[in-house]
């Protein structure tokens, strides 16, 4: 069996080595499966969907580049080693010079108007406002006996309504849901 996976691996990388449409650098191979070559751009994706397939293979994740997975033996080696690690240890020992660690100051602006002196507004309240405005309601989701009595009601506010503004004009529908009576 592993001498098929091995002549497998040697045909792909025969392939990809000699086809002149496949830059070596597009493709990358598989840590756990090696006969799967994958987009470099999508090598992530795939390695989250073939680690749940091979749960029980004994890899371990470099720390400093989650694209390398090790064998466990080899992570001694391979921490010693890494590119990444390299390029983790220069930015932990960077002089201050390339980044700016200096605070923005604070710089009060003086303004005239002060907005913790404006007027308190009443905070707006829909059912406060359509029991007083001429528009009649109609109640969904209700037994056909509720919507009898609500009906009645509504006429009833709408008549009072009409005495109260003087209107003699149609009165303005509105299809909304109304849970208080």
């Amino acid at each position: 069996m592993a001498s098929k996976t091995y002549e497998i691996n040697e045909n792909l990388e025969k392939i990809v080595k000699d086809c002149p449409l496949i830059p070596d650098m597009l493709y990358v191979q598989c840590p756990y499966d090696r006969t799967h070559l994958i987009l470099r751009k999508r090598f992530q994706t795939h390695l989250l969907r073939c680690s749940a397939n091979y749960k029980n293979m004994p890899k371990v994740k470099c720390p400093f580049n989650v694209t390398h997975i090790i064998n466990k033996p080899e992570l001694e080696w391979h921490l010693q080693t890494c590119k990444d690690r390299r390029k983790y240890e220069e930015m932990k020992h960077s002089t201050s010079q390339k980044f700016n660690t200096i605070a923005p100051q604070f710089i009060p602006i003086d303004t005239e108007t002060s907005w913790d002196d404006e007027p308190v507004v009443k905070a707006y309240n829909p059912q406060n406002y359509i029991m007083k405005a001429p528009i009649y309601r109609y109640l969904q989701g209700a037994t056909p006996t509720l919507k009898n009595e609500f009906r009645i009601k509504e006429i009833k506010r709408m008549r009072t309504l009409k005495a109260e503004l003087g209107l003699s004009e149609p009165i303005k529908t509105s299809f909304t849901t109304s849970d208080s009576q």
